[in-house]
């Protein structure tokens, strides 16, 4: 089972973070990266996630290396952006 684009093949696939942004890759090679939560919802808006969860680098633990302030800030990021995506839906 996927959310929220059941339309696109184009799945992501891995996150990390990188420079204070979180990279988010997808199956079809397209990779994205911000570090503003209302463009990570609209990326996840264009294609599939997997509601198991998505694979990530350790990076997304240890943020703090990967220029952000704290290190649950990159998982902060992504939790917020899915939010913002299941509260539009649920609407």
């Amino acid at each position: 089972m996927n959310f929220p684009n059941t339309n696109t093949n184009d799945q992501i696939n891995f996150l990390s973070a990188n420079n204070g942004e979180i990279e988010i890759h997808t199956e079809q090679g397209l990779i994205y990266n911000t570090a503003k939560v209302e463009t990570i919802a609209k990326i996840i808006t264009n294609h599939t996630v997997d509601v198991d969860g998505t694979a990530s680098s350790s990076s997304m633990d240890f943020a703090e290396e990967y220029g952000f302030e704290n290190n649950d800030d990159a998982i902060k990021l992504w939790d917020a952006a899915v939010d913002i995506v299941i509260a539009q839906q649920a609407a």
